[in-house]
This record gives C-alpha cells, sequence and structure tokens, in this order.
C-alpha cells in the first residue's frame, strides 16, 4: 500500500511540475520583446560531499529569454549512465547599477540515478527513475 502512495505521489509531483512549466513558457512566451531570442548551454554539475565525489550530471539546454528578463530552458541528461530530461523556468533583475537578483526554478527526472558500473564494467541497476526540484535565490553585486 505504502508504494503505491509513493508512486501516485510521484506522478503528481509530475503532473503539478508540467503544469507549473507549461504555464511559465506561456507567460514567458507573451511578453516577449523584439530583442529577445534563443540561445543553447551546456551544463556540467560536480557534486562532491567531504572530498569525495558523490554525482555528476552532464546536460545539452535550449533555451529562450525575454526582453523582461524571464527565461526558460529545457534539454537533456547526457550522461553515459545517466538518461533524463531538465528544465529551469526563471528571471534576473536588476535592482540598482550592478546588483542583480535572479530567481529561477530546476527541476530534473534522471532515469537511471542510482545505476552503478562494477570494476569489469557490467551495470548494476541500484534504483531508478528519481524527480529533483530545486528553487534558488541569487543576489549579486558587480563592482
Amino acid at each position: 500500500m505504502k508504494r503505491d502512495y509513493l508512486k501516485w505521489a510521484a506522478y503528481v509531483s509530475l503532473w503539478v511540475s508540467s503544469v507549473a512549466f507549461t504555464y511559465l513558457l506561456l507567460v514567458g512566451l507573451l511578453v516577449q520583446n523584439a530583442n529577445a531570442g534563443p540561445y543553447a548551454k551546456y551544463k556540467h554539475t560536480i557534486n562532491y560531499t567531504n572530498k569525495n565525489k558523490e554525482d555528476s550530471v552532464e546536460q545539452i539546454r535550449f533555451g529562450y529569454e525575454t526582453e523582461g528578463n524571464f527565461y526558460i530552458e529545457g534539454g537533456v541528461i547526457t550522461n553515459h549512465l545517466d538518461k533524463g530530461v531538465g528544465a529551469e523556468i526563471g528571471y534576473t533583475y536588476e535592482l540598482v547599477d550592478g546588483f542583480n537578483f535572479d530567481l529561477n526554478w530546476e527541476g530534473t527526472k534522471r532515469d537511471n540515478y542510482n545505476d552503478v558500473i562494477d570494476e569489469n564494467g557490467a551495470v548494476t541497476n541500484v534504483g531508478s527513475n528519481k524527480t529533483f526540484h530545486q528553487l534558488e535565490l541569487e543576489f549579486k553585486y558587480n563592482f
């Protein structure tokens, strides 16, 4: 019974994420101006805990940024073991000259998150299908 609850919770989480993603995509496209444009981005994240490498994620993303400082991007995870998708929606605003504010949401769904390669090169399927959500708030001052 608990397993079914977790399964449905994961489905609801993905559905809510997809609805939010679609809504923000439409809002971003509606507020675009003439100087808005598409872009491509490569993102490589390496996580460490106590000097030990925990995880590595490579992503290729395509996005669109509006003149109103909204941006949306999405793409694929391209690791040798890990496959999946990722997306980010955000807003950047310059409060005063040189002082910037950035707020974004990022979500990734990784299909083979806990798979392991042993010393013989065989892949062991430890776990799969993990969804990550991250909300970032950043303040930056340029000197």
